[in-house]
């Protein structure tokens, strides 16, 4: 009698295991809850406020309260990251350590476009802590398991495992993001994403759906580790100056054509503006125009556009091809000033 053998089960990756607890365990106590005292806001609230912790705007005008989540950088520099939401309009902030040991904190830099900010704290008080790595978010696979650590609803520090849904995935403020279906509650914000080795692949900054009615139907979005990491590391340093060009660009499909009636192409940023006495100005950039190249970059779209040219300090130069009247032409532009976040 002949005997098959049993199939062999495929072998699943290394990264789609979510980090055990042996893993998890010597980095929990360098995720710290954030508390702020807040000023009344400047802006109207909006959807994502109790995501981000805010108990609103007070009758009496008075300072309001929100809470976040941080994680430990650089111990011995006692920098922390967490989201410039977390800390926007913040009077005082303090951090909270394992113990119920507040540390008051203050913001290093914050930076709305990349929504990061860093904490700085005495060092002392990190003493013995772990500073969390950064993993590769370009690596990252839809169905890898990951594992999102916060400090919802004051309920202490807690951890939910879940698998990345989306990378590079764009959402209407044209931002990348990576998009996990890990249970992203209020209070996480500034919370790190962790890949199976326990690195920082995102850090929580949002959430679809209606997390209090019915948090298993909400999405969490977080800033990826490749947009991440270099922000962090600039706002290390101090608030971020960023290039801008002085264009208003939309995407060449919602024109059909630019200025001398031809038919442009799918692909580019068209011209929708040009800010008198900008860089763009001088270089003789025109409404209509077609922008479909920054030095080496292909420019695909106008959010490409804006990302690559806010990637660039001010005073930089960058050579700009652009399509006018069915024909290419290339000028440098120097990036003026903008004000730091």
């Amino acid at each position: 009698m002949l005997l098959s053998a049993p199939l062999a089960q495929p072998q699943a990756p290394a990264q789609a295991t979510a980090p055990h607890a042996d893993v998890l365990a010597p980095l929990l106590p360098s995720v710290v809850a954030v508390r702020v005292e807040q000023a009344p806001p400047t802006r109207s609230s909006t959807p994502f406020d109790e995501f981000f912790g805010l108990n609103g705007k007070r009758a009496d005008g008075r300072e309001r309260r929100g809470s976040g989540t941080a994680f430990v950088v650089d111990a011995s520099a006692g920098l922390l990251v967490t989201t410039s939401f977390v800390v926007a309009d913040a009077t005082s902030i303090e951090i909270v350590l394992d113990g119920d040991r507040a540390v008051p904190a203050t913001v290093v830099a914050a930076d709305e476009d990349t929504q990061l900010a860093v904490l700085r704290v005495d060092a002392a008080a990190l003493r013995g802590l772990a500073a969390l790595t950064w993993g590769d978010s370009r690596a990252a696979q839809v169905g890898d398991a990951v594992v999102m650590v916060g400090f919802p609803y004051d309920l202490g520090r807690l951890a939910s495992r879940g698998i990345v849904s989306g990378t590079s995935t764009r959402v209407g403020d044209g931002r990348e993001y990576l998009i996990t279906d890990a249970r992203i509650l209020p209070g996480h914000a500034g919370g790190p994403l962790l890949d199976a080795r326990g690195r920082v692949v995102g850090v929580a900054v949002a959430v679809f759906g209606t997390p209090s009615s019915t948090p298993t139907a909400a999405i969490g979005i977080t800033v990826p580790s490749a947009i991440a990491q270099p922000a962090v590391e600039s706002l290390k340093q101090g608030p971020l100056a960023r290039g801008t060009l002085g264009v208003d660009a939309v995407p060449p499909r919602a024109r059909g054509e630019d200025a001398a009636g031809t038919e442009t192409p799918p692909r580019g940023a068209l011209i929708e503006r040009v800010v008198p006495g900008s860089g763009a100005a001088a270089a003789g950039l025109q409404i209509g125009d077609v922008i479909i190249r920054v030095d080496a970059e292909e420019i695909t779209d106008a959010d490409a556009l804006r990302r690559y040219i806010r990637s660039k300090p001010p005073g930089a130069v960058v050579r700009i091809a652009f399509r006018r009247g069915g024909e290419e032409q290339v000028v440098s532009v120097t990036l003026g000033p903008s004000v730091p976040r």
